[in-house]
């Protein structure tokens, strides 16, 4: 008796410095819970599958490039149009970013915004090597009218506020290539325009998607507008205008003659 006593004296010392409730002897211990789903397998199986899509699909240039960068702001006349053309250039600088003729990029401001916009994305490419100029577009910098009208998923009463978006890439291209702090830095075999919003509905028509306006819909023979630009080697549009919009019909992007990277996503 003397020996149970003590191992019961043992025992409920050691549950109450383990901070456990004492078992008696004459109980048995409860079946253990069915084990549950622990989240930690779903996130660990998450991270794993996020590393390996980073080894077989490395992100491209994530980290600032090696170039310093400088900027300036710029407006070009458009005596044809009779409207200054607001630009924002970033360039890479020093000897090595000198060195040889450098790829360009505009980048084609979307609603609501104006040449300071995008800066982000400008400087990070020109880290890298590429002169790229932003490019505000009055028509809808402004963030007036075309907004009801992109909401209705049309234009507005104003075509020429639509049509203006790729003049002024083209415009501003012709400068650029004009400009002589730039002019003699472009590789003029590797240009490309990026566009966001409806600053990518630019971007699409001067890579050759066709425009279908208002004024023309009654006019089979003189249905589609073209802003082709050749010289534009390369595109890419992130929220670009989907069909009905803008515009753009269902083949529309038929006499698309430019590759093209189309960045879309959901909410």
């Amino acid at each position: 008796m003397r020996r149970i006593a003590t191992l019961r004296l043992i025992a409920l010392s050691t549950a109450c410095i383990a901070g456990v409730p004492a078992i008696a002897p004459a109980q048995q211990p409860s079946a253990p819970p069915t084990p549950e789903r622990r989240p930690r397998v779903i996130i660990r199986d998450a991270r794993s599958k996020a590393e390996t899509r980073d080894e077989q699909y490395p992100p491209y240039k994530r980290e600032a490039g090696p170039f310093p960068v400088r900027t300036a702001t710029v407006e070009w006349l458009d005596g044809a149009r009779a409207r200054a053309l607001r630009v924002k250039a970033f360039r890479p600088i020093g000897d090595q970013a000198e060195a040889r003729r450098r790829p360009l990029v505009l980048l084609s401001a979307g609603l609501a915004q104006t040449r300071d916009d995008g800066g982000f994305l400008a400087e990070h490419w020109a880290s890298h090597g590429y002169i790229t100029l932003v490019v505000e577009h009055e028509a809808i910098a402004r963030n007036d009218p075309p907004r009801d009208a992109a909401r209705a998923g049309g234009f507005d009463d104003r075509p020429e506020a639509w049509r203006a978006i790729p003049l002024d890439l083209r415009f501003a291209l012709d400068q650029a290539l004009r400009d002589p702090a730039l002019a003699t830095r472009v590789d003029r075999e590797r240009i490309g325009v990026f566009g966001q919003g409806m600053g990518a509905f630019g971007a699409l028509a001067v890579c050759g998607v066709s425009v279908d306006f208002p004024q023309r819909r009654n006019e089979a023979a003189a249905r589609d507008v073209t802003f082709l630009d050749p010289r534009f080697r390369a595109l890419i549009v992130a929220s670009p205008p989907s069909e009905d919009v803008c515009g753009l019909d269902r083949t529309a992007w038929q006499t698309l003659a430019t590759p093209a990277l189309h960045v879309v996503g959901t909410a």
